[in-house]
């Protein structure tokens, strides 16, 4: 580049193109959480021989990093600029078993803080989901998902986004899954 009088100034580099054709871009993420939980079990509405748990709960912290550099699946660092890729993370989870109607009633909230969030870019998201599993659906049921901040998908990561969504869950490691025999 050159200043008005014509002499060379330094370059100024060039803004970070964000692919809204396919959003595909590289990266990888690691994650760490620290969660604590507890179960109550009850033979109440159990086989005689087998305990089961009535409900449970687990809440906790950690953090995400997609790296830098030149390892494989590291974010670009002029990627890095526009994503924020250092997130610092809280949930909490809360199930029942029996509850009226669902054989399982569970809900987890889920939120975000992205600690280098760039310009444009909430640094806060937040979701939050119920899941109903009828007993008699085996393993299957409904949900509902409330979904805000940064979106998650490639494409769109530099827009804010909020979203209600509804569908079904099949869940393999089923709430009543874990069972002990009394001594």
């Amino acid at each position: 580049m050159r200043d008005g009088s014509g002499e060379c100034v330094g370059a100024v580099p060039a803004p970070v193109s964000i692919n809204r054709n396919d959003g595909s871009f590289s990266t990888n993420y690691l994650e760490a959480m620290i969660l604590y939980g507890r179960m109550s079990l009850d033979s109440e509405q159990a086989p005689e021989t087998e305990y089961a748990s009535r409900w449970e709960w687990r809440a906790g912290a950690g953090f995400q990093v997609n790296p830098r550099g030149r390892r494989f699946g590291s974010i670009d660092a002029r990627l890095a600029e526009v994503y924020g890729p250092t997130r610092i993370l809280a949930e909490g989870m809360m199930a029942r078993r029996d509850s009226s109607w669902c054989g399982r009633l569970e809900t987890e909230v889920r939120l975000q803080y992205i600690h280098d969030a760039p310009v444009g870019v909430p640094a806060f998201t937040t979701r939050a989901e119920s899941a109903c599993l009828p007993r008699a659906w085996g393993g299957t049921g409904l949900f509902v998902r409330f979904y805000r901040g940064q979106d998650y998908y490639n494409l769109g990561f530099a827009d804010r986004i909020s979203r209600l969504q509804f569908g079904f869950t099949l869940q393999q490691d089923t709430f009543l899954s874990f069972r002990i025999r009394p001594q």
